[in-house]
């Protein structure tokens, strides 16, 4: 059983950072409230040491240089304050700090990596060279090879690495999202919706996304036009950030855009919606994923529309009824939504959706998780 369980994280520099708050220190909160014995703790770049309002300590490392060469510091000098007594499990979820783990192995230091998505397959799609996608893949094999746990954020992920690399020892734990904080969103539902003139006879479906090649800004804009051309309650929520693929050309009653809205901001437009939208192309990066914005709208109480093969996420939402799992993102137009847009059906999608949410997704869950990992190990 270990002592410790520390988050090794150099690649954050910024505690206000939306992924490092509700990835990474929201998480080492519920772990330290589900295992009040174990010492946690999270290391990164940031300027000052300090303490979370949950009483995690927040500890710096080096900073400075470019990236890799920065986290490949800033593991070197985490490694020398691990104590030689006892055992340590070091989470890591970016490469360099996994590679310095595992090429640089201390008694009673347990490595374990926690793998997101395919990088190498995300940087080729958005366009990068074929030297940093190679290297970037060999890391990420010496990384799943070598650490002595790989935990993966869905059992699609888990069979891909698997067949890939080969695993010593695997776990599936779901990315996670604040239950209680989506729900307290519900209270802003009615001053929005009256402030853009929808009433409850309407049906607005979300998109909240960047400008990630897999996310489909531009194609869902067509998408969702067409949808509105024949659902006359429809509407379209979109939050996005500056420069997105989304236009403003045609910009009416039916269709709001959200520019740079803070993640704080994210569950008020979450609750003024009714459907998420997570639609995707079957292509190797989605094939694994495990969106974030699913798990959010989720939480939200929204049932999400997404298609198949999306990781985890298309099985799961098909398996507890919580949305519309679409053949292929050109099947939108072919839903009968008559039989979605009903208040009384929405409203038990919606109870299913948030259950789902608190289930798989949740803060404690993923905490009883992490902890039943650290207890064997």
């Amino acid at each position: 059983m270990a002592e410790r369980f520390w988050f090794l994280t150099p690649e954050f520099g910024d505690l206000g950072d939306p992924i490092f708050r509700t990835q990474v220190l929201a998480l080492a909160e519920a772990l330290k409230t589900e295992r009040p014995g174990l010492d946690v703790a999270i290391w990164g770049c940031w300027p000052e040491a300090g303490v979370s309002d949950a009483g995690v300590p927040l500890r710096t490392l080096p900073r400075g240089g470019r990236q890799f060469l920065q986290e490949a510091k800033a593991a070197a000098t985490f490694l020398k304050q691990v104590p030689a007594d006892g055992r340590t499990v070091v989470y890591t979820r970016s490469y360099m700090p996994a590679f310095v783990l595992t090429a640089r192995p201390r008694p009673g230091v347990v490595g374990v990596f926690n793998v997101r998505g395919l990088a190498a397959e995300e940087l080729r799609m958005k366009g990068g060279g074929r030297i940093k996608a190679a290297l970037v893949r060999a890391m990420e094999a010496r990384a799943v090879r070598a650490s002595d746990v790989t935990v993966s954020i869905a059992d699609a992920m888990t069979r891909r690495l698997r067949e890939s690399y080969g695993l010593k020892d695997a776990e599936v734990i779901r990315p996670t999202v604040d239950v209680e904080r989506f729900a307290a969103g519900d209270a802003e539902r009615a001053a929005l919706r009256a402030a853009w003139g929808w009433g409850e006879d309407d049906f607005a479906f979300l998109y909240v996304g960047g400008r990630s090649a897999w996310q489909m800004e531009g194609r869902l804009e067509a998408l969702v036009g067409e949808l509105l051309a024949r659902e006359p309650r429809a509407r379209f929520l979109r939050v996005v950030r500056d420069g997105g693929g989304f236009s403003d050309e045609g910009e009416q009653d039916r269709v709001r855009t959200i520019r740079n809205a803070p993640h704080g901001r994210i569950p008020a437009f979450a609750a003024a919606a009714d459907f998420g939208l997570v639609l995707r192309e079957a292509d190797a990066v989605n094939q694994v994923a495990s969106p974030i914005k699913a798990i959010e709208y989720l939480a939200a109480g929204l049932p999400v529309i997404t298609t198949e093969g999306v990781g985890d996420l298309s099985d799961l939402v098909r398996a507890r009824d919580a949305g519309v799992v679409l053949a292929a993102p050109d099947a939108l137009g072919e839903v009968d939504w008559a039989s979605h847009m009903d208040r009384n059906a929405w409203a038990q999608a919606s109870a299913r959706a948030r259950s789902l949410a608190g289930d798989e997704f949740s803060l404690e869950a993923a905490a009883r998780r992490w902890g039943a990992l650290a207890d064997r190990l």
